[in-house]
């Protein structure tokens, strides 16, 4: 089944974080910032035994699976911004999301090892996809 950006976007599924408030039940609104973070060593050395992996690409999933597992859901979507995407839209971004779905999906019986492909192949996915006309356009 092909679902059209509308479609797709209608269908997405959060998921839902323990003892997190939910946007609409607190009275501030949302703040964002940033945080650099050294990669701890047990990391590193993983990552060094399998230098085909991209360090960006591994944080990005581990960090989807650790949602996945403290949630206990297997199945959600997590918006991700392409740094790359948002250059290319600037001015745009009314007709345009910079936000687009990765689809997570977690097998609680499989390694992180044996799914690692399988999510980065969602992550290449919405790599291409790039972005979501807003109303009623549609890109590709």
């Amino acid at each position: 089944m092909n679902l059209s950006g509308v479609q797709r976007l209608q269908a997405l599924q959060s998921v839902s974080i323990p003892y997190l408030n939910p946007a609409g039940k607190t009275d501030h609104s949302a703040n964002y910032a940033t945080l650099d973070m050294t990669v701890p060593e047990t990391v590193s050395s993983f990552l060094a035994d399998r230098p085909w992996w991209n360090p960006a690409e591994f944080l990005l999933i581990a960090f989807a699976v650790y949602l996945s597992r403290i949630a206990t859901e297997a199945k959600f979507d997590l918006g991700i911004s392409l740094p790359a995407v948002k250059d290319e839209l600037t001015g745009m971004e009314s007709l345009f999301s910079t936000v687009v779905p990765l689809p997570v999906k977690v097998d609680f019986d499989r390694s992180f090892s044996a799914q690692y492909p399988d999510m980065l192949a969602q992550l290449d996915l919405a790599r291409q996809h790039k972005t979501f006309g807003c109303g009623s356009f549609r890109t590709k």
